[in-house]
């Protein structure tokens, strides 16, 4: 069952002759699933690829995980 927000916006993004009324509308989608992904994986980072031959004694700065899917997300939607 979708939301009503999610059909508004699907209907808005069909009207035509306003072209910046569904970019607007897809800005605003991507900025709340971005917000959700933060809150959802504030807690959780990662320290990103390591060599296992460097691994025995550097320390290796944790990175939020939240950016790096939010990136992938993006760069997967410019792909389609």
């Amino acid at each position: 069952m979708q939301l009503l927000t999610d059909i508004w916006t699907n209907l808005i993004r069909r009207q035509p002759g306003d072209p910046d009324r569904a970019r607007r509308a897809d800005v605003e989608q991507r900025e709340e699933r971005d917000e959700e992904i933060e809150t959802s994986f504030r807690n959780l980072y990662w320290t990103g690829l390591i060599s296992l031959q460097e691994i025995a004694e550097e320390r290796h700065e944790r990175r939020s995980l939240a950016p790096d899917i939010i990136e992938s997300l993006n760069t997967l939607l410019e792909i389609e």
